[in-house]
């Protein structure tokens, strides 16, 4: 199928031309292969960096990258970073680019969760690895030196998903909220039938074609999801939430030729009507992923819009 002519950002002009196969023979070997650039994380003049892990809800664990700016206070700020990679793909080298620079910049902690992946683990296990991460987080503050009503969550693509969904499960359990939420380019409508996804079936990184593989490969059969009956959908599906009251205040970043750009402006839009704050900024330009694009002008715009709405819910 001839692809479309879109007019991207020049900076973007090399992911462009990149697609992610999905191949679900080889994702074993892919996740074994991206989880070594764990190893490359190391502290600098400015950011320690420490390697842990966090128990799971099931009795296991999972790896996580904590970041500290070399400023950090007692009592300081927290960003929990859930990556994206549809569900199947573990933390990119931009993801640790950005826990790294959210920690700097804001004087704080930033906490990479290295979340169970899908086919392996479908849902909803990686939410219940989010919910896990944020309630050990809540749990250790006093330890970790985290002041509990300054943690935000922040993720790209199906990070976004866990980052909405842990929200919405956390005023589920009458807990303390997370303080703000940053979505990333967010996967928040389990239908796949907006506009956008409908538009975009030949854009490089993501498109609504490679959606439905992800999807596929992120829900049990049919036989095991009607055995979860008392898992909400929205855990799955966010927008598909009943009530968006009470839910913290959001920024919410859509790519222009994205399948996945509506979703996160109807989000925003059903939050609004709710009564809670949320921003949508708009990415001209630019496909999804283009966070892989680390230090072009295009991404230090974005980084500055993430550092403000931040500094504020802080």
């Amino acid at each position: 199928m001839k692809r479309k002519r879109y007019k991207y950002d020049p900076e973007l002009w090399l992911l462009s031309k990149m697609d992610v196969p999905i191949v679900p023979a080889l994702l074993p070997l892919e996740q074994s292969v991206l989880r070594l650039l764990e190893h490359g994380e190391l502290s600098d003049r400015k950011v320690t960096v420490r390697h842990g892990r966090i128990p799971t809800g099931d009795g296991s664990t999972m790896k996580a990258t904590v970041y500290t700016s070399r400023e950090f206070r007692r009592n300081g700020p927290c960003i929990l970073v859930f990556h994206g990679g549809g569900f199947v793909y573990p933390a990119s080298l931009h993801h640790y680019v950005l826990a790294r620079k959210l920690a700097r910049e804001l004087k704080a902690k930033a906490i990479l969760v290295d979340y169970r992946l899908s086919p392996g683990y479908r849902f909803p296990i990686p939410v219940e690895d989010a919910c896990s991460a944020y309630r050990w987080i809540l749990e250790n503050a006093k330890a970790l030196g985290i002041d509990r009503e300054r943690i935000a969550v922040c993720g790209d693509s199906a990070g976004g998903n866990l980052a909405a969904a842990l929200c919405l499960w956390a005023r589920g359990k009458g807990m303390q909220m997370p303080c703000g939420q940053i979505l990333i380019y967010p996967f928040l409508d389990g239908r796949l039938r907006t506009r956008s996804m409908q538009r975009f079936s030949d854009t490089p990184m993501c498109s609504s074609r490679a959606m439905e593989k992800y999807v596929q490969l992120y829900l049990p059969s049919e036989e095991k999801l009607s055995s979860l009956c008392e898992i909400p959908r929205e855990y799955f599906s966010p927008v598909e939430a009943a009530s968006f009251e009470g839910l913290p205040p959001a920024l919410i970043e859509v790519a222009e030729y994205d399948c996945l750009r509506d979703e996160g402006v109807h989000y925003a839009r059903r939050l609004e009507r709710a009564g809670v704050a949320a921003e949508v900024y708009k990415v001209r330009g630019a496909m999804h992923g283009y966070d892989i694009a680390t230090g072009t002008h295009l991404m230090k715009r974005c980084m500055e819009k993430r550092i403000r709405f931040l500094e504020q819910v802080f």
